[in-house]
């Protein structure tokens, strides 16, 4: 303890507080003074971006499109593509199952590396009878102009037409009970048994006169207009007979079918050419059998 006596103790304590006093006000701020009435600024929102959604083209209303066409040709040591074909069937087997087919008939085409055009025959009928049944025109481009056969591809299996239409008529438990499930089963065997065809286009069209066939450039005969008639159907025992007239759009072949249906869906069927180069038909090699 310091004791200080006299004037001379007390001038020095007055000191050192004065000192005391200066330093603190040195080391301590004096606080903000903030004005309640003032206006901050506007602050400007911070930007967060949103995730892109991509939605899938809208197909126009009232459009359709009969056929499809698929391009698969990958080397023949890879698997087959992974094709969904109008949704309803997946057709991953499809190709390898007509490449099979295509070898067997034409076996100088084993070891090639060729492409296989699909086109898809628009059969409501069959749809709405054979769920999942696709049925289509192939060809094959190991020469030119390719190789054209027609298939129904169903529950994994490619039936070649139309020699084994009977079979698929079997295994799908086809049924026949009236007139017109046989006119709608003689309507789609006549197309799947076409041998013309071309991409895009139906291999064969059913006609109800001579007008069913387009000719602006190419005028129909008086003659042929007399022979071709309208689809005929009849009953014979326990069969339908079937009888009717074909343009293909390839080489404008006209034909006369007369087919005979089974209640099970079988089908025989023969055919002969009543003319060829009809109408306004495309160009083609000549491919009636």
């Amino acid at each position: 303890m310091i004791r200080l006596n006299g004037k001379k103790g007390y001038g020095i304590v007055a000191l050192a507080l004065i000192v005391l006093m200066v330093l603190l006000s040195l080391c301590v701020q004096p606080a903000e003074k903030v004005d309640l009435n003032r206006t901050l600024p506007a602050q400007t929102p911070t930007s967060i971006s949103q995730p892109t959604v991509r939605t899938p083209a809208q197909t126009p209303t009232g459009t359709s499109q009969p056929t499809i066409r698929i391009t698969e040709s990958p080397p023949i040591s890879q698997p087959p593509i992974d094709t969904t074909v109008g949704g309803n069937v997946a057709a991953s087997t499809m190709p390898r199952r007509i490449r099979a087919y295509f070898s067997s008939a034409y076996p100088n085409t084993n070891g090639l590396s060729y492409s296989l055009d699909f086109n898809v025959i628009d059969s409501g009928w069959l749809y709405k009878n054979v769920y999942s049944a696709l049925p289509l025109e192939a060809y094959a481009h190991f020469s030119s102009p390719p190789v054209k056969k027609t298939f129904i591809f169903w529950n994994d299996i490619a039936y070649a037409m139309p020699e084994q239409f009977n079979r698929f008529a079997q295994d799908s438990h086809l049924s026949v009970t009236t007139p017109a499930d046989a006119g709608n089963i003689a309507d789609f065997y006549v197309k799947v048994s076409e041998p013309c065809g071309a991409m895009g286009h139906s291999p064969a069209i059913v006609l109800n006169s001579s007008t069913d066939i387009p000719s602006t450039k190419n005028p129909i005969s008086q003659e042929l207009t007399r022979t071709i008639q309208s689809p005929n159907i009849s009953i014979a025992g326990d069969e339908f007979r079937v009888n009717v007239y074909t343009w293909a759009p390839v080489g404008g072949v006209v034909r006369q079918w007369d087919l005979k249906v089974t209640r099970m869906g079988q089908v025989t069927a023969t055919s002969h050419v009543v003319g060829e180069h009809i109408g306004d038909a495309l160009p083609g090699a000549d491919c009636s059998p």
